[in-house]
């Protein structure tokens, strides 16, 4: 019993060191969700937007989006017809979560852009 007590209390303390390590919580994530709603969540609960500089001549729809909804957290979009973007957050501690969204271009009805595709979540080592 003595040593099930120690094993518990050690395995415990195990997961309260990871916890802690993996940094701030992760909100509930679905595929198709609105961005706007996600990066408001994810600013509450603590993560940071990243920040991008706007590019000269190349990527029309990222610099559109960094203009016109400010969110400079946006490092890329891709040329598709779907419109891929990736945005960055990070945590106090250099935990990095990307975010993918589709419909991102101007020619989608806004009730239908930024809607999360994808996200990654890449623990500092």
């Amino acid at each position: 019993m003595k040593t099930f007590l120690i094993y518990a209390l050690s395995f415990s303390a195990s997961l309260l060191s990871v916890q802690k390590a993996l940094g701030l919580p992760l909100p509930h994530i679905n595929q198709n969700q609105s961005y706007r709603a996600l990066r408001q969540e994810l600013i509450q609960i603590g993560w940071q937007p990243a920040t991008f500089e706007l590019e000269n001549e190349f990527g029309p729809v990222r610099n559109h989006i960094h203009q016109v909804e400010g969110w400079h957290e946006l490092e890329d979009c891709s040329g598709t017809g779907l419109g891929f973007c990736k945005f960055i957050f990070q945590d106090e501690q250099g935990n990095q979560l990307s975010i993918t969204t589709v419909n991102n271009d101007s020619i989608f009805p806004a009730s239908e852009r930024y809607r999360i595709y994808g996200w990654d979540y890449t623990p500092v080592k």
